[in-house]
C-alpha cells in the first residue's frame, strides 16, 4: 500500500463525516520537501499533517479561519503511553500514521471537536 493510500484507510472515520482528503507537497527553499496530507472539512475547517521525514511531522489545523499548532502527543500523553506500551511486545508495526488516527479519534470522543474543529 502507499503512504497515501494508508493514510485514508487509516483516517476513513473523517471521510464519512464529510471531511476530503488531499495529498500536497512544499518544495523548500533549501531543498527540502514537505510532504502535507490534508483532510478538508471547507474553505475555513481543515486538518494537515505535514511530514519532512519519517521521524519530522507536524499537525496544523484551522478551525474556523484560525491556525493552530496542537500537541496530540502532550495532550494525551497517557493514551500515548497506553498504546506505544501494547505494541511494545508485539509483532504489530509501531506505525505513526495509526497513532495519529488514534489521537484524533480520541479527540473527537473527549470532546466532540476534531482540535477545535465542530463535527
Amino acid at each position: 500500500m502507499q503512504e497515501d493510500e494508508l493514510v485514508a484507510h487509516y483516517f476513513a472515520f473523517l471521510t464519512e463525516r464529510g471531511f476530503v482528503f488531499e495529498r500536497d507537497y512544499s518544495k523548500g527553499t533549501d531543498s527540502t520537501c514537505t510532504q502535507i496530507y490534508r483532510f478538508r472539512r471547507d474553505g475555513a475547517n481543515w486538518l494537515e499533517f505535514r511530514v519532512l521525514s519519517e521521524r519530522e511531522r507536524s499537525l496544523v489545523v484551522c478551525a474556523r479561519g484560525e491556525k493552530r499548532f496542537p500537541s496530540p502527543e502532550k495532550k494525551y500523553a497517557a493514551f500515548v503511553r497506553a498504546w506505544k506500551l501494547r505494541r511494545l511486545f508485539s509483532k504489530e508495526k509501531n506505525d505513526v500514521w495509526l497513532l495519529n488516527a488514534e489521537l484524533c479519534r480520541e479527540e473527537i470522543s473527549r470532546t466532540g471537536t476534531l482540535f477545535g474543529i465542530a463535527l
